[in-house]
Order: C-alpha cells, then sequence, then structure tokens
C-alpha cells in the first residue's frame, strides 16, 4: 500500500480542527495564545465548515498533479550539501553573536550582515536542498545542523519540519510491517520526549539557565504528558483564530480596505522589498492581529489566520483570493513537475497545508519563489555550453 503524506498531513489537520472544535464548542469558547475567548458554536462551526472547504481546495489542486506518468527525481550532489552545510553554520553562529531570529523577541539589528542571510534563507534552503540530496550522510548532517539551530532560536517546529522532509524524501512510501513497527517505534520515542521539546522552546525564549532547565526536567510528572499533547494540539489548529475573526470580520474588512495591514498577494520576500523601496509601511495580517485582536501591543510575535480567516476579512473579495492560491500552487505544480519530479511536487504540495492552509502565505510564496530560483540555477548548469549561451543571448 502506497502512503501519501500530503494526505496523511491533511487528515492530521482535519482531526486536530475538529478535535478542537468539539472542545470550544463545549466550553464556550478557547485558549488562544494564552488567552481565553469566548466563541459561539455557531462561529466555531462556521469556521470549521471554511477550514474543510480550503482542505478540499487544496486536495483537489494537488489531485491533478499527483504522479502524472513523471517518474524521475531530481537529485542535488555533494556540492549541495557542503555549501547548505556551512550556510546553516554560519546563520546559527551569526544569530549566537548578534542575538537576533529568537523567537519572540524582538529581532532588529545584527548589521549588513543579516541582509545576506535574509536574501539566502537558509531555512528554505534547507528544505528545498535537503530534499533533493544524494547523500544520506551529507543530508542527516544538515538536519543536525537544521535541529540545533532552530533550537538555539526558541523553534520546536523543526522536528515536525525534518518528519515532513522525511515522508517526501522517502515518497512514494510503501508500508510494510517493518516500516510500520519503525514509525510506531520513532512515534513513541517522539512522544517520550515531547515534554522536553516544549520545556526547551520556552528555555531558549526566555533565557532560563540550563541548570534551572534541567531541574524542570527531573520535576516533570506524567501530567506534563497530558499538558504536552494540549500544546501540540492546539499548534495543529487554528479553527479558534477563524472564529475569532469571524466575530470581528466586519471591523477588519474596514482595516483591510483601509490599508492597515498589507493584502494576501502582497506578504512575501520579493513583495516586501518593493514596498520598502518606494518606502511603504509594511504590516502583515499575521503580526496585525496579535495587537489588534489578541490584544498584545508589545509582541514581536504573530499568528495564523489561515486561509480560512482571510476569507472572512475579504468577504465579497474572497474570489480574488481563491484565484490567487489556485494560479500560485498550478504555476509551481508545474514547473515542479516538469524540472524537480513527483517528490518536489509533494514537497510543495505538504507545505501548501503547513504553511498556506495555516494562513502563512508569506512563508508559502517565499518557498516557492526559492524552489523555483534554485531547479532554474540546477537546469542551468546542467545544461550544455552551447545551450547556456542560447538562454544567456534569450535573456538579453
Amino acid at each position: 500500500m502506497i502512503v501519501s503524506p500530503f494526505v496523511v498531513l491533511m487528515l492530521l489537520y482535519f482531526f486536530a480542527n475538529f478535535v478542537s472544535l468539539v472542545f470550544a464548542v463545549n466550553d464556550d469558547g478557547m485558549f488562544l495564545e494564552g488567552k481565553f475567548f469566548q466563541l459561539s458554536s455557531e462561529t466555531l462551526i462556521c469556521s470549521f465548515a471554511l477550514q474543510v472547504f480550503f482542505l478540499l481546495l487544496l486536495w483537489l489542486v494537488y489531485r491533478l498533479f499527483l504522479d502524472r506518468g513523471v517518474s524521475f527525481h531530481r537529485e542535488l550532489g555533494r556540492a549541495y550539501g557542503v555549501f547548505l552545510f556551512w550556510l546553516q553554520l554560519a546563520f546559527l553562529t551569526f544569530n549566537q553573536i548578534s542575538g537576533v531570529n529568537v523567537a519572540g523577541v524582538d529581532s532588529q539589528g545584527g548589521g549588513g550582515v543579516s541582509y545576506l542571510f535574509i536574501f539566502l534563507q537558509p531555512d528554505i534552503l534547507f528544505i528545498l536542498i535537503g530534499l533533493g540530496l544524494k547523500s544520506n550522510r551529507l543530508f542527516w548532517l544538515n538536519c543536525i545542523v537544521f535541529l540545533l539551530s532552530m533550537l538555539l532560536r526558541g523553534w520546536m517546529g523543526g522536528v515536525f519540519l525534518v518528519l515532513v522532509m522525511l515522508m517526501c524524501r522517502g515518497y512514494p512510501i510503501y508500508i510494510s510491517l517493518r516500516m510500520l513497527s519503525k514509525g510506531v517505534c520513532g512515534l513513541l520515542i517522539l512522544f517520550a520526549l515531547l515534554p522536553v521539546f516544549i520545556e526547551a522552546k520556552w528555555a531558549m525564549r526566555s533565557g532560563l539557565s540550563v541548570s534551572d532547565f534541567f531541574t524542570s526536567i527531573l520535576s516533570m510528572s506524567f501530567e506534563s504528558y497530558g499538558e504536552a499533547v494540549k500544546y501540540v494540539m492546539n499548534r495543529f489548529q487554528h479553527v479558534g483564530h477563524v472564529a475569532l475573526i469571524i466575530e470581528n470580520c466586519n471591523r477588519l474588512h474596514s482595516s483591510y480596505l483601509n490599508g492597515e495591514f498589507v493584502s494576501y498577494w502582497a506578504d512575501g520576500l520579493p513583495q516586501m522589498v518593493v514596498f520598502k523601496a518606494f518606502g511603504l509601511e509594511y504590516i502583515r495580517l499575521n503580526s496585525f492581529l496579535v495587537a489588534d485582536t489578541l490584544g498584545y501591543t508589545d509582541a514581536y510575535w504573530n499568528t495564523n489566520p489561515g486561509l480560512a480567516g482571510w476569507a472572512a476579512i475579504l468577504q465579497e473579495y474572497v474570489v480574488l483570493l481563491l484565484a490567487y492560491v489556485v494560479c500560485l500552487l498550478v504555476v509551481v505544480y508545474s514547473f515542479m513537475q516538469r524540472f524537480a519530479g513527483p517528490r518536489y511536487v509533494m514537497l510543495i504540495s505538504c507545505f501548501s497545508l503547513v504553511y498556506l492552509f495555516h494562513g502563512w502565505i508569506g512563508a508559502f510564496f517565499n518557498l516557492c519563489f526559492y524552489a523555483i530560483m534554485l531547479m532554474f540555477w540546477v537546469r542551468l548548469r546542467f545544461l550544455p555550453r552551447s545551450n547556456k549561451k542560447v538562454l544567456k543571448e534569450a535573456m538579453l
């Protein structure tokens, strides 16, 4: 039996949001980012229905490009793995020396070197290059550096991203008894370490000393596992966020029309560069909601509105959002299928759930943009010299 990583993630997000919906309806609200918000059952059910609609939309577009007779897999050689290793190591060192890019902390500063890493995007390149690395040794070496870098920045999501990459890297996945046993053992180990990961995350963000960190680890009980599971489930859901947006949709719609935050199509690194170049204010919805709707005026973090939340804000303009999402996916899927192979198509489809579905539109756009640039570079390097000359002349 062949298992699709996309379907696995889709069921995970559906289950997490459905369970959160049931608890929220029973409690007449839910905790969102540390605060309890009263939410009506009608609003919660409406938000879940919107989420299901976008899940089905992403699934339908994914089905159009699922294994359409393409059998080759783009593989990247040793040079890419070595470059990625040194890039990540330099990024890790820079963050530790300058004290920037820590989750939940003001990341202003870092000097001119920070612009180099903004341009190179080490985390995105790890996802894209890591997937195609031919060498398993270089892949795991880069995984270790990536996870260490994420840990030191106070992010625990790196473990989940690596799991997604492993599923895509092993695609197509044929389930056997042996593989099922390995998967169950891996999940059990991950579950056993879950409270430790979460405690490490908050320790890095708060600057907790090593001795205090180990003291808190030794004082953990079985209740810590229950809290850890609740925390992880809450990170996979955003049905409550969408419900809160729906209850404030008219005011947020007015804010959108007044330009208090940028539109969905302007969320991305290239768009931000253009806005900054013209001296325009650039505030994403993800950050705007933290101060406006959640009430954290001095926060340096952001939240996930989801595509469903954007739909509630846009109201009659939601048709343009649907067109944007479908066009973006079709263009990227077509390019990846032609030049990268089905594993990269699967990677983009999985991150359409991890990023796009959750409302991290800029993160997904950047991933797609760098994926196209990477494949264009790889394709250009493999062309014969005569073809490169023709291609360069055509571009002039």
